[in-house]
């Protein structure tokens, strides 16, 4: 009997030891699992960021297309008006003044429309008063690639603080 009960011992000491293995390599499977799953998880992740990233630049690219074209309309047809006037004979102010007006209304995100002559001397258009010293913009990178002929269509200037409005603006 001796024997039997030291062997039961033997065999009773062994138990926590198992147990304990036992766990451990439960512990050890669910941390893996518990990886396995984050990574996936992770890569899932930074796909859908990857999709939503280029469907949002899409879109801004499609919008800030359509917004351009509109601006170039605009400026075309208001374009077409001032040299119909030149052709005619004269430039009225107050009709100029109107007619840019009436084209800024079509451009809400606009914050003005001004004309400027052939010196670069702004003349007309929104914050541009009779009695008001002129402004020039002969400097300016925009009026100096359209006046050499470098540039032909809409120019769009590179942000500056406007001459006439003192914001930061881009100039189309």
């Amino acid at each position: 009997m001796k024997k039997g009960r030291m062997l039961s011992r033997f065999r009773f000491r062994k138990v926590p030891t198992l147990l304990s293995a036992g766990i451990l390599a439960i512990n050890i499977a669910v941390v893996a699992l518990v990886a396995v799953s984050l990574n996936r998880s992770y890569e899932y992740s930074v796909r859908l960021a990857e999709i939503s990233s280029y469907n949002i630049s899409e879109t801004l690219q499609l919008y800030l297309l359509e917004k351009f074209r509109e601006i170039d309309l605009t400026l075309l047809a208001a374009g077409d008006e001032l040299e119909r006037q030149m052709r005619s004979g004269g430039m009225d102010a107050a009709v100029i003044g109107s007619v840019l007006n009436v084209h800024l209304s079509r451009l809400p995100e606009a914050d003005g429309m001004r004309a400027a002559d052939s010196a670069g001397f702004i003349r007309y258009g929104t914050g541009v008063n009779s009695g008001d010293p002129l402004r020039t913009i002969e400097d300016r990178d925009y009026f100096i690639a359209l006046k050499s002929g470098k540039a032909d269509g809409m120019v769009i200037s590179k942000p500056v603080i406007g001459r006439v409005s003192g914001k930061k603006v881009i100039i189309f």
